[in-house]
């Protein structure tokens, strides 16, 4: 990960999407430190697959979303901006994430 493309400096890559499907959000995974993207970062791909979990009974946010890949924790989406996957997430809706960065 380069600092430029940390800080946002850099674009991402243009997301591609089926007809039947929309882009609700594209933001920076928080809490990475914390977790284990360390471990995953060089193995992750443009594309690859992420899976959003709720995580109900998190002490420092009721609408916590953890975003995995494969076995690994990433961290988590935005506090400021979890607030509609976690309503869908809570509605048994099917969403798909994608990692971006690259």
């Amino acid at each position: 990960m380069s600092l430029k493309s940390t800080l946002g400096l850099s674009p991402p890559p243009a997301l591609t999407v089926e007809r039947d499907e929309a882009v609700l959000l594209q933001v920076h995974i928080t809490g990475t430190q914390y977790y284990q993207l360390d471990q995953a970062f060089d193995s992750l791909k443009v594309g690859q697959v992420l899976t959003l979990q709720r995580e109900l009974f998190n002490a420092f946010d009721g609408r916590a979303v953890a975003v995995y890949w494969r076995k690994y924790k990433l961290g988590f989406i935005p506090k400021s901006t979890n607030y509609s996957i976690a309503l869908l997430l809570d509605q048994q809706v099917t969403l798909k994430a994608a990692w971006i960065q690259t």
